[in-house]
């Protein structure tokens, strides 16, 4: 996810506003993110949660700008906040259980999940459907080089 990251702050600071635990594991949590300046008009704010367990790992994050969320402790309506979640799952493929009774034959290998959300405005412009493409071609980009990421990461890039 370390592409996805880079994108969202786009160098800006980031700091950690506080996080709160989502169960008795100590790693499954979400973390407030403030990062400023996102642009020159707003301030956005990443709620980032992270979870392991024994089906596997998940890390999902969205970003709200902090006027939302401001408006939402003081009262406003939440169902009308706009989150888009991108994250990652890595789970087991059920390898190792089939051959548990043979470790020589166990694998351990996973299943890696990569999901992205991203919201695309558009018109009836002529010029529209073009600026699409482009997005549609950047998302593929990036896509494409955060799963190399991941894969080197993890040792696996001969896949």
């Amino acid at each position: 996810m370390a592409l996805i990251w880079d994108i969202l702050t786009s160098e800006n600071k980031v700091i950690e506003l506080g996080r709160v635990l989502t169960g008795t594991v100590p790693r499954n949590d979400i973390t407030i993110i403030h990062m400023f300046p996102y642009n020159m008009h707003k301030e956005m704010l990443v709620l980032e949660e992270t979870s392991t367990d024994e089906m596997g790992a998940f890390l999902v994050n969205t970003p709200v700008e902090l006027q939302t969320i401001t408006s939402i402790i003081i009262g406003g309506d939440a169902t009308k906040v706009l989150i888009l979640p991108s994250g990652i799952i890595i789970t087991h493929d059920g390898q190792l259980y089939s051959n548990r009774d043979n470790t020589a034959n166990a694998q351990n290998s996973s299943v890696l999940a990569v999901s992205f959300q991203i919201l695309i405005c558009g018109n009836n412009n002529p010029n529209s459907k073009q600026q699409q493409m482009e997005v549609v071609a950047s998302v593929h980009a990036v896509l494409g080089a955060t799963i190399l990421k991941i894969k080197e990461a993890l040792s696996c890039s001969n896949l």
